[in-house]
């Protein structure tokens, strides 16, 4: 037992001394081994570096994923504006542009059997997109008035004054650069004019 003891405390002094013969150049039937372990452990460094690395990306990737499905989607993402088949889509509102005539009565009359009523203008960039949009044909606008009245839309609403209209008639339409007035009967184009509906994607 005294000699198996001596003999396990020598071999790690004769290794050791291997080792420094090895790293001194000396040539030993230990050295491989000592290299390899050397190698072998510095691969194992750049291993679990390595390892480290990807857990540390998968985890980001992860967080990221979550913050996603967790936030809140805003609803213009959730929504769209739909106008339908035929229509076209402007600032919330759907507008259908005639290609029939009638006069102001009865383009109010097809504009209804649409679910809509001939256009209000609100806006200047209203305005300017009916004129771009319409091209060179004349349509009636749903703005009248009474003899010695104010100009009204077809809700009743009181016309602001937001641009002139020109022409001595009762019935307002658009005309190739300007809004024009003209007696009710006469026959033109139309645009109806309706809120847009908002479909939720699937």
């Amino acid at each position: 037992m005294g000699k198996g003891t001596q003999k396990e405390k020598a071999e790690p002094a004769k290794l050791l001394k291997v080792q420094g013969d090895a790293e001194k150049g000396a040539k030993s039937d230990y050295a491989p081994d000592t290299v390899c372990i050397k190698l072998s452990a510095r691969k194992s460094i750049v291993g679990v570096t390595c390892l480290i690395g990807i857990v540390t990306i998968l985890i980001l990737i992860l967080i990221v994923a979550l913050a996603v499905v967790i936030s809140p989607v805003p609803k213009s993402l959730l929504s769209e504006p739909c106008c339908p088949d035929g229509w076209v889509g402007y600032r919330g509102k759907c507008y259908y542009f005639s290609e029939a005539e009638g006069n102001w009565e009865s383009s109010q009359h097809n504009c209804s059997s649409l679910g809509a009523s001939l256009a209000a203008i609100e806006t200047p960039q209203d305005l300017a997109f009916l004129m771009r949009y319409k091209g060179h044909t004349y349509h009636w606008i749903g703005l009248r008035r009474e003899e010695s009245e104010p100009w009204k839309w077809v809700d009743a609403t009181e016309f602001n004054n937001m641009f002139v209209v020109r022409g001595g008639g009762y019935c307002a339409y658009l005309n190739d650069v300007a809004v024009i007035s003209s007696r009710c009967q006469t026959e033109k184009n139309w645009i109806c004019s309706k809120p847009s509906l908002h479909l939720m994607r699937g």
